[in-house]
């Protein structure tokens, strides 16, 4: 009996957990691999090498170099492995990994980018805690909920 209302536990709980779209903050990477879907539309590539795509334009303030955003956002390895996400996270542009601050930089409340950050915007040789490997390609989908200056 033990073992039958375990098992029911347990199917009840899994597709909440394979839910990619879940919106409870993940830090590490312990969350299931998905798939990233290919980049389709007018790519930007800047000088720097970031990559971006605009999914949904924004018709709000504008991010600057220097303002304090909220965004919604989810980080994954080019293996589809989730490292980190939050629904809601306010942070000075200023005081990001370079590919993500270049990535929010110019864009407007209510716009969603895909940034693909090469490693040397990121986090380079050294990598970042137990997840993210050294020499890691790093891509965000993020949603630019608010901005103001600091």
């Amino acid at each position: 009996m033990k073992a039958r209302f375990f098992a029911l536990a347990v199917l009840a709980v899994l597709p909440a957990c394979l839910d990619a779209t879940d919106s409870t903050n993940v830090n590490g990477c312990g969350a299931p691999k998905v798939t990233i879907s290919a980049l389709n539309g007018d790519t930007v590539r800047t000088a720097s090498g970031l990559k971006y795509l605009v999914r949904t334009p924004g018709t709000g303030a504008t991010a600057l170099s220097n303002s304090l955003v909220t965004v919604a956002y989810a980080g994954y390895l080019t293996d589809g492995t989730l490292f980190d996400s939050n629904p809601s996270a306010t942070f000075a542009v200023n005081q990001l990994i370079p590919g993500f601050a270049e990535g929010v930089t110019g864009m407007k409340v209510g716009e969603s980018r895909r940034l693909i950050i090469p490693s040397v915007l990121g986090y380079g040789t050294t990598g970042a805690g137990n997840c993210i490997p050294p020499n890691a390609t790093l891509i965000f989908d993020v949603d630019l909920r608010a901005a103001a200056g600091l």
